[in-house]
């Protein structure tokens, strides 16, 4: 299926009011502190392949959604695995966690979203430089509006990241499939209206 640049979304866990989130607790022996981030991003992108659980710990928030920040990556719930699976969409995989609440005991039903499918990097020739009003108060920001990839970098995947960075997208049809499940904490804004500072 052929696309148009406003049919992919960035895909990201949403602010919704009391969703809990967590922060990875425990790394393997021999990640210092200036490496967990490193980390993270490899296991999101699949460049490490975890042979046990990883361990998650409270962050903040008490109700458990279907979508759940972690350190770098994005927690899903059993649903959002049954959407993706069922749709058939390619591009991802997950890896074990453990997810806990505010008195330490264990979430179950979670995993680690790992973003298989690639593009290239981002195009920022594409994007123009706008002044707008910040979300909040008087002050004016300058913001880059857009998010292009070149279309022959993409493999084709229905969930993938542009080269470079954590950021998931999605097909139209995966965006569509999440909405109508009605899933919590979920963002998803078109790739061609997505606004960054860098």
């Amino acid at each position: 299926m052929a696309y148009f640049s406003d049919q992919f979304y960035y895909l990201c866990t949403g602010t919704e009011y009391t969703a809990l989130s967590q922060y990875i607790q425990e790394y393997p022996e021999g990640i210092d502190e200036d490496q967990r981030w490193r980390f993270a991003c490899d296991l999101r992108n699949g460049r490490i392949k975890p042979d046990r659980p990883v361990i998650c710990g409270y962050s903040e928030g008490t109700r458990p959604t279907d979508f759940m920040s972690s350190t770098a990556t994005m927690l899903i719930s059993d649903r959002v695995i049954d959407v993706l699976t069922q749709n058939h969409f390619t591009g991802w995989s997950t890896f074990s966690v453990k997810v806990h609440d505010k008195k330490g005991n264990e979430i179950p039903g979670y995993h680690g979203l790992v973003v298989m499918g690639k593009c290239g990097p981002i195009d920022d020739r594409k994007s123009a430089w706008i002044t707008r009003k910040a979300n909040v108060g008087d002050m004016q920001v300058k913001v880059r509006y857009g998010c292009y990839f070149g279309r022959d970098s993409w493999d084709g995947s229905d969930v993938f990241t542009p080269k470079g960075t954590i950021m998931t997208f999605v097909t139209e049809p995966v965006k569509e499939a999440l909405e109508k499940a009605h899933l919590t904490n979920i963002q998803l804004i078109k790739t061609t209206e997505l606004e960054r500072m860098w």
